[in-house]
């Protein structure tokens, strides 16, 4: 007869992390694929397609300032949940745009405000509060989850965009939604 060990919530919580920084922090990392058919498509510039992915990155630091100041009046799940229908919207949303202001309104405003919900800031504090001990390396464990969502989505988005760019940013904001709102309660 064996001892039956359960394992410790936080656990649960860390491969949560683990899962949303991959969404999260992948799909912003895989941007490029997006450029060349984007530009091709509209004739834009790449300059301006670029210019909304920094939109993106400038509203996400923004918005963690944000996001910290809520994480300190309500549950870091329900940040993550009003995070993930503001990202998925705008990336689902970013499938259907026609003008540069419209692209900027959705990726680089609504997806960048909506991640930072679901960021290093909330992901980071959520982990930590599970452990007094081995902390460090519970949120350590789950920020790998940046670099594994990055090298998962990289080939996979490639696939995906090479029948159409629209499909990619309408896959990622389903994944948004499905991973995020699947996140542990507790």
């Amino acid at each position: 007869m064996g001892i039956k060990r359960n394992l410790y919530w936080g656990w649960y919580v860390v491969l949560g992390a683990f899962l949303i920084m991959g969404i999260n922090y992948g799909a912003r990392y895989c941007f490029g694929i997006f450029v060349k058919p984007m530009s091709l498509e509209y004739s834009w510039s790449r300059s301006v397609i670029s210019l909304g992915a920094s939109l993106m990155i400038l509203t996400y630091g923004i918005g963690g300032i944000f996001s910290g100041y809520l994480l300190d009046r309500m549950a870091p799940r329900r940040i993550m949940m009003i995070g993930a229908t503001l990202a998925s919207s705008g990336m689902i949303l970013t499938a259907f745009v026609s003008s540069p202001w419209q692209y900027y309104l959705t990726y680089g405003l609504l997806c960048g405000a909506g991640s930072s919900c679901f960021g290093v800031v909330v992901c980071g504090s959520s982990v930590g509060k599970w452990f007094s001990t081995n902390r460090g390396m519970a949120i350590g464990t789950a920020s790998v989850g940046i670099g594994a969502g990055t090298m998962i989505l990289s080939p996979l988005l490639g696939y995906i965009v090479q029948a159409s760019w629209q499909k990619g940013f309408i896959f990622l904001g389903l994944s948004i939604f499905i991973i995020v709102m699947g996140w542990p309660r507790g």
